[in-house]
């Protein structure tokens, strides 16, 4: 069992054997080495354990969010994207999708249950922003994922789409990637070409029928000029709910794209429904 008791406060239990841990991993990737993190609880495993993926470029982690998740007893595991802070190879949005893949395998191997206390019946995602969009994808390509939180979503796929002929969403896409590219090992030309090659594949309503039943909660910010709500997260969530299949739940938060001035609000709405999931 998992509880919210302790997401804002230090747990008075001390388990001197088994305390909190942060690890650091050098995962391989099909493109070099990932830069990852894995930050355990106290107590003996197997505990619950969450893929907890970043936003674009980086510089916003959600580790506030993953600490918390530790404190009520989650494994908790991020990484570096390929080209990004310091992992390596080339960056682009499917292979972002790729090292999600690794990093679920990473968690389900034997050996590695073993080591690190995960819970193999238990494998949760959470991501906001570019990390809702990784998340939500590895959830509908992946088995094995008993369910996931999603954050203010940005739908690259879509939003591209969009900016073809929308004036506001090509300004959208512009400010984001002109504000991430120079911490990502690609250029603007490279990543235009990826989003036109792709966009189609990249969108998640062309995976909405594989969410569908999936366990699912989809958080957005009610005055996000970034993920729009009607155009990414709500919009998402409005697809694959008309499917019919339940297991899909939505709210919003009044705040902006990063819930900047509701962190405490989203972290415990998040906790809430990954404690649930588990739970359950």
């Amino acid at each position: 069992m998992v509880s919210t008791r302790y997401l804002f406060e230090d747990n008075p239990v001390q388990d001197l054997k088994n305390p909190p841990q942060e690890i650091e991993i050098l995962l391989e990737g099909n493109r070099g080495t990932l830069l990852t993190m894995l930050f355990t609880p106290q107590g003996a495993g197997p505990h619950p354990t969450i893929l907890l993926f970043h936003g674009f470029p980086g510089n916003e982690q959600m580790l506030d969010a993953g600490y918390a998740f530790r404190r009520i007893g989650f494994n908790v595991i991020t990484l570096h994207y390929s080209g990004c802070y310091g992992s390596e190879g080339h960056y682009s949005l499917m292979n972002d999708l790729d090292d999600a893949k690794t990093l679920l395998a990473f968690v389900k191997d034997g050996e590695n249950r073993e080591k690190y206390g995960f819970d193999p019946d238990n494998i949760l995602l959470f991501g906001q922003s570019l990390g809702g969009f990784v998340s939500l994808h590895t959830l509908a390509d992946s088995e094995g994922i008993k369910g996931a939180v999603v954050a203010s979503p940005f739908d690259f796929g879509r939003m591209y789409r969009l900016s073809k002929t929308d004036g506001r969403a090509n300004h959208i896409m512009y400010d984001i990637i002109d504000d991430g590219i120079d911490w990502i090992n690609t250029s603007r030309e490279e990543f235009y070409n990826e989003l036109e090659r792709d966009y189609r594949e990249l969108e998640i309503e062309s995976k909405a029928e594989r969410l569908a039943g999936r366990t699912l909660s989809v958080i957005c910010s009610s005055y996000d000029t970034i993920a729009v709500p009607e155009e990414n997260g709500k919009y998402i969530y409005d697809r694959v709910n008309e499917l019919g299949k339940g297991g899909i739940d939505y709210m919003e938060i009044p705040s902006t794209h990063n819930f900047s001035d509701r962190r405490c609000t989203l972290i415990r709405e998040s906790a809430e429904r990954l404690c649930r999931i588990v739970n359950s």
